[in-house]
């Protein structure tokens, strides 16, 4: 028993030791933190984490049960000056300040954004938010595509729920998502800062209800791009059969075969559902009912008008006459008109296909759907294009018809 206390004697020695210095490197250190509240934490503009709602953001910083967490001063939230936040001043933005409770006011510049951009996938909102970033006076999101309210939309929606405090936490939602996604300190210091603006294509199909975009920023804008459905389809398509391509494949005309198949099947087996009047659970994996366009808009139409909140552009437009859709966006959403120099503007914005066969003339065609394929697509799609148009207006009027493979 003796030889074991005596065995055991360095690891005690070992352990006041490590105390002691841990002891030493808090105090020494301690200048360099700063003990935030976390609520506050959540409402910051820290980009270093992806959290899903407070729980897991506490989790993250692995402090589950403090109500406080100790975070590095170089990494702190940026949080404004509070004897000066009601001075603070955008130039061309209108100050917001509201009440989150707990006597905690948060300022942040209204309308951020001042439009959102979406659409369905393969419709040239890419195209569409490249061009518009050349613009002088025009400021993206922080991040390419936010995807604030579809990845994040269930936590959102609980977040604000009706319930006491609703005001509180609808306060603190604006901030978060203008901060979390925006340039704050450019919108406030920046004088050739006249809008903003964040493009997630995904909103229009994914988020369950636009109400909750509406909410959280009641008075941003929507601009919505669609495309011929079957062109969108084809496009897709396009895409698809170059997935898991190393870049020497691709540029010696190779294509998935596995992947290229399983599109099409899907579209076979999706059309004949489509006929019937059914639909698939997973839109994700039912690229022929995206170009369903009518049955999708309606919900939007529920909280934005035409012409005053939302606007509602034919790709083919974008593609034909780019400077003129340029020109229309700026009238509708407010900023000055710009004469882009933009090479996208000279492009032709059509996908390049590549024929199954490997060819690689790099030619504008649509080889991977077959004439008879097209021919029932467009008789499938036909009558959802009328009672968009009907929706939408003459503009969209007998735009998207059959067209050939030369």
């Amino acid at each position: 028993m003796r030889d074991k206390r005596e065995r055991s004697t360095p690891l005690y020695l070992i352990l006041v030791v490590y105390a002691l210095i841990s002891a030493v490197w808090i105090i020494t250190s301690s200048r360099h933190l700063e003990i935030i509240p976390w609520e506050k934490l959540l409402r910051s503009r820290i980009y270093n984490f992806e959290y899903e709602d407070e729980e897991s953001l506490v989790n993250i910083l692995m402090n589950p049960k403090n109500s406080r967490i100790s975070i590095s001063s170089h990494t702190r939230a940026h949080e404004f000056n509070k004897e000066k936040e009601h001075a603070l001043k955008a130039p061309h933005f209108d100050m917001h300040s509201c009440d989150a409770g707990n006597n905690d006011t948060l300022t942040f510049p209204w309308k951020t954004p001042t439009f959102i951009i979406i659409g369905q996938h393969k419709c040239g909102t890419t195209a569409l938010y490249s061009i518009l970033r050349e613009h002088p006076n025009l400021l993206p999101s922080t991040k390419f595509e936010p995807h604030y309210f579809d990845f994040k939309g269930k936590y959102i929606e609980e977040r604000i729920k009706e319930g006491p405090g609703r005001k509180e936490r609808l306060c603190a939602e604006r901030y978060r998502y203008a901060t979390d996604n925006f340039d704050i300190d450019q919108i406030m210091e920046d004088p050739n800062v006249m809008a903003t603006f964040e493009k997630t294509p995904s909103y229009f199909e994914f988020v369950n209800d636009p109400a909750l975009i509406k909410s959280v920023v009641p008075d941003t804008k929507i601009i919505l791009i669609l495309r011929d459905p079957v062109e969108r389809l084809q496009s897709h398509l396009s895409m698809t059969a170059l997935e898991g391509l190393s870049i020497k494949e691709k540029k010696a005309g190779k294509v998935n075969e596995e992947k290229l198949d399983k599109f099409l099947n899907h579209v076979y087996r999706h059309k004949k559902m489509a006929l019937h009047g059914k639909r698939p659970q997973d839109l994700r994996r039912a690229p022929l009912f995206r170009g369903l366009y009518e049955q999708r808009i309606k919900k939007w139409l529920k909280y934005y008008e035409l012409g005053e909140s939302m606007l509602v552009l034919p790709y083919e437009d974008l593609r034909n006459e780019p400077q003129h859709v340029m020109d229309e966006i700026a009238d509708f959403v407010g900023f000055p008109r710009y004469d882009f120099q933009s090479a996208l503007m000279e492009k032709d914005l059509s996908p390049t296909i590549r024929s199954r066969d490997g060819n690689l003339s790099g030619r504008k065609a649509t080889t991977y759907i077959s004439d008879e394929l097209r021919a029932d697509l467009y008789d499938l799609y036909t009558p959802f294009n009328d009672k968009l148009a009907d929706l939408l207006g003459e503009r969209f009027r007998g735009i998207w018809g059959p067209k050939t493979n030369a």
